[in-house]
């Protein structure tokens, strides 16, 4: 049984360049998969983490 659960939120797009959002997502999916290969934690999923995507 899990130790811990952990959600890793998405990355916001900081750069003016809107093109780079490539960059915050990928960011966000790697800490998400490397997360998830931790024994001890519960990762939440990633559809369920992203659902926050855009919201304040």
């Amino acid at each position: 049984m899990p130790d811990a659960s952990i959600a890793v939120l998405p990355f916001v797009n900081m750069s003016s360049d809107s093109e780079q959002e490539y960059f915050s997502a990928g960011t966000s999916e790697k800490i998400l998969n490397v997360l998830a290969q931790v024994p001890t934690f519960h990762v939440t999923s990633r559809s369920s983490a992203f659902a926050f995507k855009g919201k304040g």
